[in-house]
């Protein structure tokens, strides 16, 4: 039998990891930040733009529109800094674009060109390497070639063109001879021809002409003659003639025509008789066989006018009373549907409104009025767009179908950008791309719609580098649910409790506590808590703010509608929760310290409802606070324990600090052990609880006459002792400095049950340190050592069965501060290496020492862990898959999840590859009708299930209690095993039946 039992127990106790890999998905949780798309412009197949996220600058990006990838085509200047400023002119000819890159970078300010692949974008010509100056401005594409203002050293500022090649790439003509230049702009083209602004050694500024050839360029006319300048402004193109706005002595400004000879360059129509004329502020929009055109008088009223191109064919659209409903300002036209399209503002309405006209003065009518500016007037096939905050504290994307009711708001998304932004709608058939944000948590990027709402979609989220997970966020996770709740950033909200089932639809916030006034404050401006949430029943409570009540606590049970304020105890915005709280579980009921400012900080407690919070007793009577202690860092662990049904914490009357312990009731909270100084409650088993003063262990039954010093180590006020605890099969492992150096010890709860486990783990030979670490997984205790100075700098993993000739060394290979991040479930024990960016170390405790290494594999993220920056935390552990931390360079620090069920061989129904835990007490073992279940580190049992040898599933219980009855009396004789869930692992021990 003795034989058999033992086969048995090698059985149970060998769980192999047999994965050497596992596939992670990433969850991101922070979109915010703004990639800013700008220069938008339409290829035959491509739309090109620049954006940055935040790792090359602002580059080059590119979105096919066959395939629908969206990405950077070149990182032109290399690392941070930018090579696109603000001043790229993108031009395009075909699927070819030509730009200008910012001069502040080396080859600067230069003509390039791309075809949408890093192969082919390069620098086409640098024309004064050494100038900062813009060397090329005002691209202008015409019958396959390039025409722009380039600059040299040697003739300024000139009219070129380019064919796409260095050679191609030339200067028309010297139009003013010498460095000087002609200083060329209002660059455009009509018939076939390039038209522009320019001054000779002769002219003053005039309008030029050329057809790419030194002798085809040459002025049109002079209009003011001699050395003044005449033209100004943007010209209107009508088939094969342009309108624009020119002065002369003679008429002032008035409008000019030319078919791009001298003799075609006239006066066309003189608005003000005499020589004051008009304003050079000119616009308009041909409309088939005419075009609307606004004129400005000198007083500042503006009018619409209509022309054929004839002077009689010239008239004003509207008869409006120029001095009292004159418009004050016209711009944005565009064509829909042969119809014209532009803003107006006038005396009436005041700001920029959607109007039309058909050419005729009855159908020149506001479309809408918004009573609100509109702004970046475009039109596709089918339907108009606009920017317009009339409904909204933002600019927000409206459409038209040029009718008032067919005039509305498309949705909610945000055109507002920052101050680099930039505000536009590129039209591509039916759709069109624009820049724009959902929210802060969205961030500025690249957006499509055709103008309906199901299909005005992201493009691509670019700039995703700001953290979902910021600080210590993997200290404070905790299982619920088989889910996993944590502490995230959406990069709106600030820092909120999240709840994540492993997919990206699953994960979410789980209540919005402050979304207009900042973030729930988890922790100090200089540490994280350890642990944000406490589970009491079947909810989380934790510690957070309202604008309107200031810091109190919520809980939740995971769900939207679960989550709550449980009450708001000092009313206002002062909040009752302080800086150092203290959380304790005991029945299911949450137990806490809290100053509803008449009675200090005492003792509450709560279920989560508000009837069912209240306080339990003024210990302290007055203001004074009765409880001064916390577990807010929990250096110290709980600082609470549960035994004998009561639970003992740490309180303050006027007589002193002692440990007190409560029923939950006033009557049933009283003192019980009084202390020479303030204690620290470590850690609990069965029937005694731990506590430290200063360097002093003592252990107590939760009596006076049941309290003994258990042993006082190393006098020394330097050192921190009882740093790190933990309980592992009956007894309190613990860490404390001796005059050998660093040591472990355990005990259990008696004098002569305290023992060495192992000493001089640090001497000062060695150099300082301290135990890192320290906590039971299945079979052994695990611990780190982490030494600072001296010859052995580094971390050390060992691991422990409580015997000196069983602490061994388990991972000798960190670097300094090299391994983090531990998480146990059932007897595996899961960390990381720094320098290790992609791998997850595994110990099981079975056979040779060596850990396993599991390197992590994210899907769709084949560069995850490149650069030295990969894996930065666990999170844990919850229904067989491990949530981890992760950070890029491209999206920071994220919420990554893997299953883990296939890297260890062994089958939940299966009891034969299911490990034994040492953190289970079950009694009696051989039980005849029934035993008890409970956990030496005082977890809640959430389930417990039973199998026979075959893996037969026989008993199944949900019971959330620290301690169950198991009736097995209508099972047959023999061995089965016992499989308990907890919030914190799954833990499986023998029972035999007899």
């Amino acid at each position: 039998m003795k034989q058999l039992l033992f086969s048995l127990l090698t059985i149970l106790s060998l769980s192999k990891l047999t994965a050497q890999s596992i596939n992670a998905e990433l969850l991101e949780l922070n979109f915010a930040g703004d990639s800013n798309p700008k220069d938008i412009t339409k290829g035959t197949t491509k739309i090109f733009f620049s954006a940055t996220e935040d790792i090359h600058g602002r580059e080059l990006w590119i979105h096919d529109l066959i395939t629908g990838e969206t990405s950077m085509v070149k990182d032109i200047n290399p690392g941070y800094e930018p090579s696109i400023d603000n001043y790229p002119y993108f031009t395009v000819i075909g699927d070819i674009l030509y730009f200008v890159t910012t001069p502040n970078m080396a080859n600067g300010g230069a003509l390039w060109r791309s075809d949408g692949t890093a192969e082919g974008t390069y620098m086409i010509k640098n024309f004064a390497p050494e100038s900062v100056n813009d060397q090329v401005r005002e691209l202008v594409a015409l019958n396959g070639t390039i025409y722009f203002i380039g600059y040299d050293n040697i003739n300024g500022k000139e009219l070129w063109k380019s064919d796409g090649t260095e050679s191609g790439t030339i200067m028309i003509k010297d139009i003013y001879e010498g460095a000087g230049g002609s200083d060329i702009s209002n660059i455009f083209s009509c018939n076939n021809a390039i038209y522009f602004t320019a001054r000779d050694t002769t002219h003053g500024y005039e309008m030029w002409k050329s057809d790419g050839t030194p002798e085809g360029t040459f002025m049109l006319r002079d209009i003011y003659t001699g050395s003044g300048s005449s033209t100004f402004g943007k010209s209107i193109v009508l088939g094969n003639d342009f309108y624009f706005i020119a002065f002369n002595n003679i008429v002032g400004s008035e409008m000019w025509k030319s078919n791009g000879t001298t003799e075609g360059t006239q006066l066309f129509k003189e608005f003000v008789p005499g020589t004051n004329g008009v304003s050079s502020n000119f616009d308009g929009i041909a409309i088939n066989d005419y075009f609307v055109f606004m004129i400005t008088y000198q007083s500042g009223s503006t009018q619409l006018w209509k022309s054929d191109g004839t002077l009689v064919g010239t008239s004003l659209l509207r008869q409006i009373n120029q001095a009292q409903d004159g418009f004050t300002t016209f711009s944005q036209f565009v064509m829909f549907d042969n119809v014209a399209y532009f803003t107006a503002g006038d005396s009436f309405y005041g700001y920029k409104q959607l109007w039309k006209t058909d050419g005729t003065v009855a159908g020149t009518q506001l479309v809408r009025n918004l009573s609100s500016n509109i702004y970046e007037l475009s039109a596709t096939e089918n339907f108009l767009i606009f920017a317009s905050s009339a409904t909204s504290t933002f600019p927000a994307p409206w459409v038209s179908d040029g009718t008032p009711t067919g005039t509305n708001q498309l949705n909610n998304l945000d055109l507002t950008g920052d101050s680099s932004g930039e505000l536009r709608f590129i039209p591509v058939g039916n759709t069109i791309y624009f820049p724009a944000s959902k929210g802060v948590s969205g961030g500025m990027e690249l957006w499509k719609t055709d103008g309906t709402i199901v299909n005005t979609v992201l493009v691509k989220d670019i700039f995703h580098k700001y953290s979902g997970l910021t600080g210590g966020a993997a200290k404070t996770a905790y299982p619920m649910n088989d889910k996993m709740v944590f502490l995230g950033s959406d990069g709106e909200y600030g820092l909120q409790p999240f709840i994540t089932d492993a997919t990206l639809s699953g994960t979410h916030i789980v209540m919005q506590q402050n979304p207009q006034n900042g973030p729930i404050a988890f922790w100090d401006e200089y540490s994280w808590p350890e642990k944000a949430f406490t589970k009491a029943g079947n909810k989380l409570f934790y510690k957070g703010r309202k604008s309107e009540t200031g810091y109190e606590i919520f809980c939740t049970d995971g769900t939207e509608a679960g989550s709550q304020l449980v009450k708001d105890i000092r009313p206002g915005t002062a909040g009752s929760i302080g800086d150092a709280t203290y959380s304790m579980e005991y029945n299911g009921v949450y137990y806490f310290k809290a100053n509803d400012e008449v009675h200090g900080n005492e003792l509450w407690r709560s279920d989560g409802t508000e009837a069912g919070t209240y306080m339990v007793k003024d210990i302290y009577p007055g203001s004074s606070s009765g409880l001064t202690a916390s577990n807010y860092l929990n250096i110290q662990n709980k600082n609470y324990a549960v035994i004998n049904n009561f639970l003992f914490f740490v309180a303050e009357d006027s007589t002193g600090e002692a440990i007190w312990k409560t029923d939950g009731t006033e009557e049933g909270t009283v003192k019980v052990v009084t202390t020479s100084s303030e204690p620290v409650i470590l850690e609990n088993i069965e029937n005694k609880f731990f506590f430290a003063i200063n360097n002093k262990l003592w252990s107590t039954d939760g009596t006076q006459a049941g309290t003994q010093l258990l042993g006082t180590y190393n006098d020394d006020s330097t050192t921190s002792q009882f740093r790190e605890t933990c309980i592992h099969d009956g007894n309190i492992y613990f860490s404390v400095y001796t005059g050998t150096g660093l040591s472990l010890f355990k005990s259990d709860g008696t004098v002569t049950g305290t023992t060495l486990v192992k000493g001089g783990l640090v001497t000062e030979a060695v150099g300082m340190g301290n135990i890192q670490y320290l906590q039971s997984c299945g079979d052994y205790v695990y611990f780190v050592i982490g030494t600072t100075t001296g010859s052995e700098t580094g971390d050390k993993l060992w691991r422990t069965d409580g015997t000196t000739d069983g602490t061994v060394l388990v991972d000798n290979t960190g670097s300094l501060q090299g391994l983090k991040e531990f998480t146990c479930q059932d007897n595996n024990l899961f960390y990381l290496h720094y320098g290790h960016p992609t791998t997850i170390w595994v110990s099981n405790g079975y056979g040779p020492t060596a850990p396993t290494q599991i390197e992590v594999i994210v899907n769709n993220h084949p560069d995850f862990g490149v650069g030295n920056i990969g894996l930065s935390g666990i999170l844990g552990i919850a229904n067989d898959i491990i949530y981890v931390e992760g950070t890029t360079l491209e999206g920071g620090r994220e919420l990554y999840a893997a299953g883990i069920s296939n890297i260890l061989s062994r089958n939940e129904t299966d009891p034969k590859s299911t490990s034994l835990s040492g953190n289970i007490t079950i009694y009696p073992n051989p039980a005849k009708d029934k035993f008890t279940l409970s956990l030496r580190d005082n977890s809640i049992i959430r389930s417990v299930e039973i199998y026979d040898l075959t893996g037969k599933h026989v008993f199944s219980k949900n019971v959330d209690i620290p301690q169950y009855n198991v009736d097995i009396s209508e099972l047959s004789k023999g061995i089965y095993i016992v499989r308990i869930k907890t919030d914190r692992s799954t833990e499986s021990v023998k029972v035999i039946h007899n």
